[in-house]
């Protein structure tokens, strides 16, 4: 069993997991990380099971064989790890239905992990920009703010995604993240719904049903209260998206 320490079990992981991964791309550690039915959801597949680990990041290496990934901010909470990264690549081959773009791209993204007591994770969820970007880069703009638009389209779900991870130590998606901002800035189900391109009142309802399960609150003054006294609120509210 690893340590219980917190600080210890982090920099476990980061050495021998993340920087193996990400910097060295041996995904053959992986294999002694993840627990066989380890539950797999990232911008590429939904899945289960290591190979399923294998198959997502082998897709993202072989569209971006440059890849320069930078840890923003590394957090650990009772063997849940979360991170929130950033990264500049450079495309070869398609993916996710997008064709090859030519110039440089910027990505953000958060990732989930979730271990048992044996250190094995039994979660990978990873979210990222990446269909955003591509569609951007994609588009044909050619203004001068390009470069600008690209490296800092939809970081800000991502940096609330992170802000609600480390505060409240709830993981939520992208799709509820971006309900509870709405929810959160007074927005009706309706108006949130037009919002996130017209989605169906029923589908916004079941993200919100979704977050009130995950923070164990009832109605939104629940919500604000929960929000305010773990400090979230604020920085939401700070947010301009």
């Amino acid at each position: 069993m690893l340590s219980n320490n917190s600080t210890e079990f982090l920099s476990y992981i980061n050495e021998n997991l993340l920087i193996p991964v990400w910097k060295d791309r041996n995904l053959f550690v992986v294999d002694n990380f993840c627990m066989p039915n380890i539950d797999v959801h990232t911008t590429f597949l939904h899945g289960t099971g290591i190979q399923a680990v294998h198959d997502s990041f082998a897709m993202l290496f072989k569209a971006f064989p440059v890849f320069n990934l930078k840890i923003e901010e590394l957090l650990e909470y009772n063997k849940r790890i979360t991170y929130k990264w950033s990264a500049y690549a450079e495309q070869k081959e398609p993916i996710l239905h997008f064709p090859i773009a030519t110039q440089p791209l910027y990505f953000n993204g958060i990732v989930f992990l979730e271990f048992n007591d044996q250190g094995l994770a039994t979660k990978y969820h990873s979210f990222s920009n990446i269909p955003q970007v591509l569609q951007i880069a994609l588009s044909g703009e050619t203004s001068g703010d390009y470069n600008k638009t690209i490296e800092n389209v939809a970081v800000e779900w991502s940096d609330l995604l992170f802000i609600v991870a480390k505060y409240t130590h709830k993981n939520l998606t992208y799709r509820e993240i971006e309900c509870l901002y709405y929810w959160v800035s007074g927005y009706s189900i309706k108006e949130t719904a037009r919002k996130l391109g017209g989605l169906s009142g029923k589908t916004v309802q079941v993200y919100r049903d979704n977050i009130r399960k995950k923070f164990n609150i009832i109605n939104y003054h629940e919500l604000i209260s929960l929000l305010h006294q773990t400090g979230v609120l604020a920085q939401f509210l700070d947010k301009k998206i």
